[in-house]
């Protein structure tokens, strides 16, 4: 049987098909594959990358193969803060502050 083309989002499985099942340890937790899945989605909705989210799951193969109602272990990932550009000679930083429309306003006469 063949395997249809991937496109990274979770499919049904074939017919006659059982996914496979998930690892038997997981540091994070277990997840059930919902319609409209990728691992890429679902480890950039918990901070990890798709490769943490194979690490993780070695019963998945190919990254952009896997079954609506699979199980599959989400790892704990730490989302790193994006850096910050490092300053240049010449950079000027400018700050602005606005007044926040849902804080109330002080009188201040």
């Amino acid at each position: 049987m063949s395997i249809p083309e991937a496109t990274g989002a979770a499919l049904p499985p074939p017919v006659g098909v059982q996914p496979p099942p998930p690892p038997l340890t997981c540091s994070g937790f277990y997840y059930t594959v919902r319609a409209g899945d990728s691992l890429f989605l679902i480890g950039r909705r918990y901070g990890c990358s798709v490769s943490q989210m194979m690490a993780a799951n070695p019963q998945i193969h190919d990254p952009n193969v896997i079954y609506v109602g699979q199980v599959i272990c989400v790892p704990r990932c730490v989302a790193l803060p994006p850096a910050e550009p490092a300053p240049q000679p010449g950079m000027v930083e400018i700050i602005i502050r606005v007044p926040c429309p849902c804080m109330p306003q002080r009188d201040t006469t």
